[in-house]
């Protein structure tokens, strides 16, 4: 289900998005779906999306989270529909996801139009890309299993993001998540990449219990 951005009606999903009540429809822009973005909130260096692009097929890290989130879908999620990664940057994760779950349709979405950009060369036009301000993201039981890979660390509301998320999925659907880790790591790559917290165990795990959701696994 969707949720008008400008007169709060819920409505169907369907092919060109428009809301029964108002007609509000977002736009579409080379592919990419336009949604209403509310948030002056921006803690990520646009710049870094070049970087991105040119290092995430061959750099351990990307590779090895891609791998783990493979696998978490293996073992939790093996019977999922649909899965939306909300914060999909440069569409790596995407990229991988589409070419291990080939009938599992793809979602992703972004606030930089710069980073959908990227995503878009290298995703079919199978997975639907979409230019959505997190805190407004407009779904309502709609997805099967989210992903959120190193997002919550560069919103300063990463509470009412997780509520968020929570009524964006089905009743009984999954989340993922990756953040970086310990407070007293923090060093001046933090501040480069905008992060505005790291994370101890315990305190997502209590945050993500107080927006609904119940933990069944965490490393």
């Amino acid at each position: 289900m969707l949720v008008c951005p400008v007169c709060g009606a819920v409505y169907e999903n369907s092919l060109n998005m428009v809301c029964g009540r108002c007609g509000f429809f977002p736009q579409n822009k080379n592919g990419i779906i336009i949604w209403p973005n509310k948030s002056k909130e921006i803690n990520y260096p646009v710049d870094a999306f070049d970087v991105l692009e040119n290092n995430e097929n061959e750099y351990f890290w990307f590779k090895s989270r891609a791998e783990l989130i493979v696998q978490l879908i293996e073992k939790y999620f093996k019977n999922v529909k649909n899965i939306y990664d909300m914060g999909c940057g440069t569409g790596y994760i995407l990229s991988v996801l589409e070419k291990r779950f080939s009938k599992i349709e793809l979602y992703g979405s972004d606030i930089f139009i710069e980073s959908l950009t990227f995503a878009k060369k290298k995703l079919s036009n199978n997975v639907k890309l979409m230019l959505i301000d997190a805190y407004a993201m407009p779904f309502l039981n709609e997805f099967d299993l989210i992903l959120s890979c190193d997002v919550l660390e560069h919103l300063s509301e990463d509470k009412y993001i997780l509520e968020k998320l929570y009524e964006s999925a089905r009743p009984g659907g999954g989340l993922i998540i990756t953040v970086p880790q310990h407070m007293w790591l923090w060093s001046k790559a933090d501040d480069d990449a905008g992060h505005v917290r790291r994370y101890s165990k315990s305190e997502l795990q209590e945050k993500i219990i107080s927006a609904g959701w119940n933990v069944v696994y965490s490393s």
